[in-house]
């Protein structure tokens, strides 16, 4: 009988549809290991979750210990914070004329909290 030999991503695919996995809850690499029909050994269960923590598919649990794992939570401070009429000033559009000084200090707002917003997001607005 040959063995069947199954490709990381298979792996992470099981895990990410996992009742488990969605409900939320902390799990270990034991409990994830017993759903997982395409991961042979502990240790390897192991791997695939440290893997997806890398690429911040899951989150670590716990003190250093790695040992407990759950899906990642929402991080508002992430999102974008600008407004719609800052990005209508940084872009120029704007409803009535600003001239002189006026005019130049919106436009420095406007970028500067653009800015801000990229940096917090890291250019993934």
């Amino acid at each position: 009988m040959e063995k069947v030999r199954y490709k990381l991503q298979d792996a992470v695919d099981q895990v990410l549809s996992s009742d488990l996995f969605r409900s939320g809850e902390a799990f270990t690499i034991s409990e994830m290991f017993d759903i997982c029909t395409t991961v042979g050994y502990e240790s390897r269960m192991s791997e695939v979750l440290r893997i997806m923590h890398e690429h911040g598919q899951v989150v670590s649990i716990g003190a250093r210990t790695g040992f407990m794992y759950g899906k990642p939570r929402e991080n508002y401070m992430k999102k974008a914070i600008i407004s719609e009429v800052a990005e209508n000033l940084r872009d120029g559009d704007i409803v009535g004329v600003l001239t002189g000084e006026a005019a130049r200090d919106a436009l420095i707002r406007a970028g500067v909290l653009s800015r801000v917003s990229s940096l917090a997001c890291g250019d993934s607005v």
